[in-house]
């Protein structure tokens, strides 16, 4: 993933790069603009699995080309992709209340002038009030037929935006010491002594979400999203290479304010992509240690990644929620995790979720590989596995995972993992792993159940 985050000085009325026309939200004095952005990366899945997610997971999968599907030529899906991500715009000392909005998608293929698509954004003021999904026309680049490019001019209607800066200027009025805080320390106070006013009128852009929903043609790829948005921030206001509390230069602190319950904005990426790198510990400990009669293994088939007790095989090996943490005190924040992550879905009399969490792979595309297509019992048992085992050379079997649970710190994880080989060969542990180094290593399992 890349950032960008420049600052650009000027006077007056500024042209953004876009060619768009920003108007200052203040007299006609010494303005900047500053662009924030990321670029996700679809040629590389554990890039982009941390910044976005996309229907049809199945079957639109991100290659070594970008995200797409091989299939008969002429054959298309439509599917959507929502960045999880959202960009940050602002500063405790200052809310931008207009922007300049460019989106590029970049395609490659044989038609790529042809895939039609729209993008969208929303935005907030604190992560959790968010306006209505607004379209982002597309311009298309003279004479690059693989870019996609959708750009616009947004602003909060002119008597709110005043109307917030002059409640900034009335609350803050006096207080010197608030001078780079002070947009943020207003908001907290309109939080809890307005209710319902940043909800209502939303008064300034701190957060912005975008998402594309398209065609996607066989053996065409969508290799990345490039998401720039420019603010100006009027020179009266810039408080230049000031220290702030944390040490950083204050034009560099992010907005910040959330509303109570909601995650930061790099949140998203790190539970996603720790969550799939604890998996990935646990399965590989599993494959690890799994060498009957000298055989190695290579892989494991991953059916689906559910919640506890969400499937029959997974119950059978002891995939349900105990009352106590298999590990004593050992990971407690993690256990905790555990036991609110696994009970998302609606819970049974007898204590088990309902529903599964997202798939890894689809549970039709493993029901084809044991089953060939065939209605479930039409067979027998160990002729379905002896089929699955020639399709999956050297596969350790079928394998389910929980949702796992991560410590707040981010310092320990738990997750349950459950194996099956045969119809009667499998087993079902808990794993408890430290972080360490950038990486994940299992510090003990507690065995669940085996058959």
């Amino acid at each position: 993933m890349k950032h960008a985050r420049r600052v650009v000085r000027g006077w007056g009325l500024t042209v953004t790069a876009l060619g768009f026309l920003l108007l200052p939200a203040a007299p006609a004095t010494a303005s900047g603009i500053e662009s924030s952005g990321f670029t996700i990366d679809f040629t590389s899945p554990h890039e982009a699995i941390g910044l976005a997610r996309w229907s049809k997971p199945d079957r639109v999968q991100c290659q070594s080309e970008g995200l797409g599907w091989d299939g008969r030529a002429g054959s298309s899906y439509g599917a959507s992709i929502e960045v999880t991500k959202p960009v940050v715009l602002g500063h405790p000392w200052w809310t931008a209340t207009n922007a300049g909005i460019h989106v590029e998608l970049v395609w490659k293929g044989p038609q790529v002038a042809k895939i039609h698509g729209h993008v969208y954004m929303r935005h907030s003021p604190d992560l959790a009030n968010w306006s209505d999904w607004t379209t982002v026309p597309r311009f298309d680049a003279q004479g690059d037929r693989t870019r996609h490019i959708h750009a616009f001019n947004l602003s909060r209607p002119e008597p709110e935006a005043a109307a917030w800066h002059r409640l900034v200027r009335a609350r803050t009025a006096g207080q010197p010491k608030l001078r780079l805080t002070r947009y943020a320390q207003v908001a907290a106070w309109a939080a809890k002594n307005r209710p319902g006013y940043l909800a209502r009128v939303k008064p300034f852009f701190g957060y912005m979400q975008f998402r594309y929903e398209g065609s996607f043609p066989s053996r065409h790829y969508l290799q990345a999203i490039k998401i720039r948005v420019s603010q100006v921030i009027p020179g009266p206001v810039y408080p230049g290479r000031a220290e702030g509390e944390d040490g950083r230069a204050a034009h560099e602190m992010p907005w910040s304010h959330r509303a109570p319950g909601t995650l930061p904005p790099e949140a998203t990426r790190h539970r996603e992509g720790q969550s799939r790198a604890v998996v990935a510990a646990a399965v590989q400990s599993v494959i690890d240690a799994a060498t009957p009669d000298g055989e190695t293994f290579q892989h494991v088939s991953v059916v689906e990644r559910t919640a506890l007790g969400g499937n029959l095989q997974d119950l059978d090996l002891g995939g349900a929620l105990p009352a106590e943490n298999p590990f004593g005190t050992l990971g407690t924040q993690a256990w905790n995790d555990v036991r609110m992550r696994n009970r998302r879905s609606r819970l049974t009399p007898g204590g088990l979720p309902t529903q599964p969490l997202p798939s890894y792979v689809s549970p039709e595309r493993a029901s084809y590989v044991m089953d060939g297509g065939r209605p479930p019992g039409k067979e027998d048992p160990e002729a379905t596995w002896a089929r699955f085992h020639a399709r999956q050379k050297k596969s350790l079997g079928l394998v389910w995972v929980t949702e796992p649970g991560i410590a707040a710190d981010g310092s320990r994880a738990i997750v349950h993992v459950s194996v099956a080989r045969s119809a009667t060969v499998g087993s079902g542990r808990w794993v408890l792993l430290d972080h360490a180094a950038g990486a994940w290593r299992v510090l003990k399992t507690v065995p669940t159940g085996k058959r």
